[in-house]
């Protein structure tokens, strides 16, 4: 089953729409990995890479011919500069012309139609841009199975994460509220494991939520980022 889109965007977002996907994949990310170190939602995360996520009966219009919809410009959902820098933190501070276009993008706002399928239950997104009398050119093609994979190799058993996170509760890390990002890169440089983001996760949420013994206090004020401290 396919679904069909067409909107506009700005070229520069698209091409860093397609860059952090890509690096995502190819270190064995998944999206709530990703969701809670940039303290986002995750299905908002979703809805970037992949819009056809964003078709509702209010949202967009569908043609009764093609079966093609089409979205306005102003609900498309693209990463802003905050949720870059972000990125560079979890990708080890990738340079920002790993995310950004790698050639001079000739225009500036492109009408892009997405087709988003499910083959072999592999999500692929094949991204065209549309050309002034309708013609197509293929800009990319985000396709889980045809991505190399450098995947880091995560620490996936929570108990051993949950001991190694008490280590640095019972020391003075925490009497600074610290970002889930910094607390995840502390992480790997104190203990040389890398634990996946959503092990984490559920360890601090472990130690946030007990009644009894070392814990964590989960803070946000309003109009700031999620951090934990102990006070």
């Amino acid at each position: 089953m396919q679904t069909v889109l067409i909107y506009n965007v700005y070229a520069i977002d698209l091409e860093i729409i397609y860059n952090v996907w890509r690096r995502r994949i190819a270190r064995g990310f998944w999206i709530a990995d990703m969701a809670f170190l940039m303290d986002e939602v995750p299905l908002y995360l979703k809805e970037i890479e992949n819009p056809t996520l964003k078709i509702t009966s209010r949202t967009v219009f569908k043609d009764p011919e093609t079966g093609i919809y089409t979205l306005p410009q102003r609900s498309i959902s693209v990463y802003d500069l905050d949720q870059i820098n972000f990125i560079r933190h979890i990708f080890y501070d990738q340079p920002l012309w790993r995310l950004l276009p790698a050639k001079a993008l000739i225009e500036d706002e492109i009408t892009v139609k997405v087709t988003h399928s499910v083959v072999k239950g592999k999500q692929q997104l094949l991204i065209e841009k549309v050309g002034l009398y309708g013609e197509l050119k293929k800009l990319y093609l985000l396709d889980e199975s045809k991505i190399p994979k450098n995947v880091v190799k995560f620490m996936i058993d929570t108990e051993r994460v949950k001991a190694l996170l008490l280590l640095m509760i019972n020391t003075s890390y925490f009497d600074l509220p610290k970002l889930a990002v910094e607390i995840y890169r502390d992480f790997i440089a104190l203990h040389k494991i890398t634990p996946q983001p959503v092990i984490l996760e559920e360890a601090l949420r472990f130690y946030t939520s007990r009644h009894k013994g070392p814990r964590l206090k989960k803070l946000k004020a309003k109009g700031e980022y999620t951090t934990f401290g102990k006070g």
